[in-house]
């Protein structure tokens, strides 16, 4: 008894200590955030800022809330998926978000699906967010989007649009009512977001301006700008921004929101929230007539669109490209073969996470895209390798973690109609020799495994049983069809695989040639019998009997001359006049309906089908 109490003792002890610590480490924490503890460093110069100029302000400011903590932007851990969940979580629903330019809930469930919300950056990336640093993943500039609204964002400059006769209005048609887009020459346009976020979007990007100075690895010097076709590390438009922030100040949801992002995540606050009237004195109202010269035009870049996903300009069919190599191990890479010509501008998504069915893919892998930059023919291979985004033929561009499993994976090539649905194009998968049957997310969590679309049945997936690293062989195929090498590629037995050493992929615009595939014969047609008339009325009786004419004058399709003169052959051996004469009369009847000027067939023709019968009918009469 006494060792047991003991033992009790101990562990009421530790559970004690354990329980203080846990306490006085959120106190902590909490303590460190309140504004007056977080900012008691530099609250003299925040109770003087008048004293500095707008650059010195600026840099006491940056060196304040500099050096956060990072949160993962895609992780098994915490992540900026998990900490958006909380951030954007819908005031009466914790199991929703408010999307930002929809300003509607949309489910947590729903994150990263094409039908669902993605991350969208306040600061695009194409404006100098690297894919690496600490501001990629920097949550005072992260929201929870639609996917859909999101694509007419795109990387625009922010600006009020409420000129009917030139802005879109709404921006989307799943956009909030009062959001705006228009076309800008030189530019890739300007957006204008809901009204009760416009102040809080222009304080993520006046953070983000002072945050990022270029002085850490894998981030630049992002400035804020009136000048929309300014687009390198810069953002704007400044002026609207300005006005913005006056109009719309921090709410009690923005202040809450600035708190919790500080306490639970980076441990570091957005000043501009919490003085307001800091934003005039370090950021001056630049006048736009100092503006440099637009280009006469600036289309969207989709390669380093901050919208990843966006409606592909050209719909690819099925087969119009396939895998044709892999590598997990070390360097990871693929290669894909264009069996149709892949137009300049147009882009596909490869994705390895696993496809569930109707439900969409799952989430927490990663997606790659590729744009063409010039016209691609059917033959071309297209190579992806680990860590360079550069192609012969093209751009690739990566969002969330693309890591090919050495356990296994499966490969997804699609497009994405105007509804960010996916038009499949090809499927791989190296798990096992089978394709899964479609999985449940919750239930088959596994990122080894994905269904196949039912669209691709056929000759447009191939199963392999695992290697860590595979590539098609082909038999020696270098010119045929795009179905010949469709039909090659999908069998796996013209496969090879290994463990431990990466094959060597290479781009290429003539590693195989594609030939047209051939005009399908026409379907033959039956050949008729001279287009002479009758030697007798329609009404009239044969005047001979079938035992007299064996075979018909007329040509019928092969099948039919078969069963004619076969019966007939019968019918000249055991037929009698008088079973003769009475199938004569019923064959008139027939023939008179055959006839009938309704029908525009051949009258030669009718009369082979006419015999067909006759016989027929005759053979029933004699086994009666």
């Amino acid at each position: 008894m006494y060792q047991i109490s003991q033992q009790l003792l101990f562990l009421a002890t530790l559970a004690s200590i354990s329980s203080s610590a846990s306490s006085s480490s959120s106190s902590s924490s909490s303590i460190a955030c309140t504004p007056s503890a977080y900012y008691s460093a530099i609250q003299s110069t925040l109770d003087d800022p008048l004293s500095l100029s707008a650059s010195e302000l600026d840099t006491i400011l940056r060196d304040h809330i500099k050096g956060h903590t990072v949160i993962p932007y895609t992780s098994t851990n915490v992540d900026c998926w998990d900490a958006l969940n909380i951030l954007d979580a819908a005031p009466s629903d914790a199991d929703s978000v408010i999307l930002v330019y929809k300003q509607t809930p949309d489910l947590i469930a729903n994150s990263g699906l094409s039908t669902g919300w993605n991350r969208e950056h306040v600061w695009p990336k194409s404006y100098g967010v690297d894919y690496s640093g600490p501001d990629t993943s920097d949550l005072h500039s992260l929201r929870a989007a639609d996917w859909s609204v999101n694509s007419a964002r795109n990387n625009r400059y922010y600006d009020d649009c409420t000129d009917t006769s030139v802005c879109t209005i709404p921006a989307h048609a799943e956009a909030a009512s009062d959001t705006g887009k228009m076309a800008l020459a030189g530019t890739t346009g300007i957006f204008m977001p809901p009204a009760p976020v416009r102040g809080d979007l222009a304080r993520s990007l006046f953070y983000m301006a002072t945050r990022y100075d270029g002085s850490e690895a894998n981030t630049q010097d992002l400035q804020l700008s009136n000048c929309p076709c300014d687009t390198t590390f810069k953002m704007g438009k400044l002026r609207t921004l300005l006005q913005w922030h006056s109009d719309d100040p921090p709410s009690a949801e923005e202040i809450s929101r600035n708190s919790i992002l500080c306490e639970d995540y980076q441990h570091n606050r957005n000043p501009f929230i919490d003085y307001p009237d800091l934003v005039p004195l370090v950021f001056l109202n630049d006048d736009d007539t100092s503006c440099p010269a637009c280009p006469d035009s600036a289309p969207e870049d989709e390669s380093a669109d901050d919208s990843f996903f966006v409606e592909s300009p050209l719909t690819l069919d099925r087969g119009a490209a396939a895998l044709i190599g892999f590598n997990s191990d070390a360097p990871k890479s693929l290669q894909i073969l264009s069996l149709s010509t892949l137009s300049n501008g147009a882009n596909f998504y490869v994705t390895d996470n696993g496809y569930l069915g109707t439900s969409g893919f799952r989430t927490g892998e990663g997606t790659l895209k590729f744009t063409a930059t010039s016209d691609i023919a059917p033959g071309t291979t297209l190579t992806w390798i680990d860590g360079d985004s550069s192609s012969s033929f093209g751009v690739w561009s990566e969002e969330g973690s693309f890591v090919l499993s050495a356990s296994g994976d499966q490969l997804y090539i699609y497009t994405l109609s105007s509804d960010m649905s996916q038009n499949f194009v090809f499927a791989l998968q190296y798990r096992a020799g089978t394709w899964d049957d479609e999985m449940v997310q919750g239930v088959d969590d596994s990122s080894t495994k994905g269904a196949l679309p039912t669209t691709l049945t056929g000759n447009f997936a191939v199963a392999l049983t695992h290697h860590d690293n595979k590539k098609w062989d082909g038999s020696g195929l270098t010119s045929g069809t795009k179905e010949d090498y469709l039909a090659s590629v999908c069998d796996s037995s013209e496969w090879s695989g290994d463990n431990g050493n990466a094959f060597t992929f290479a781009s290429s615009a003539d590693a195989y040639t594609v030939v047209p595939s051939p005009t399908p014969s026409p379907t033959p047609q039956p050949t008729m019998a001279p287009t002479t008339s009758p030697t007798s009325s329609p009404t009239s009786s044969p005047t001979t009997s079938p035992t007299s004419s064996p075979t018909s004058t007329l040509t019928l399709p092969t099948p039919l001359t078969e069963i004619t003169t076969a019966a007939n052959t019968t019918n000249a051996t055991n037929a009698t006049n008088a079973t003769n004469a009475t199938n004569a009369t019923q064959v008139t009847d027939i023939e008179e309906l055959v006839l009938s000027p309704a029908n525009s067939l051949s009258i030669n023709y009718y009369h082979a089908m006419i015999s067909l019968v006759a016989t027929f009918i005759h053979t029933t009469f004699i086994f009666m």
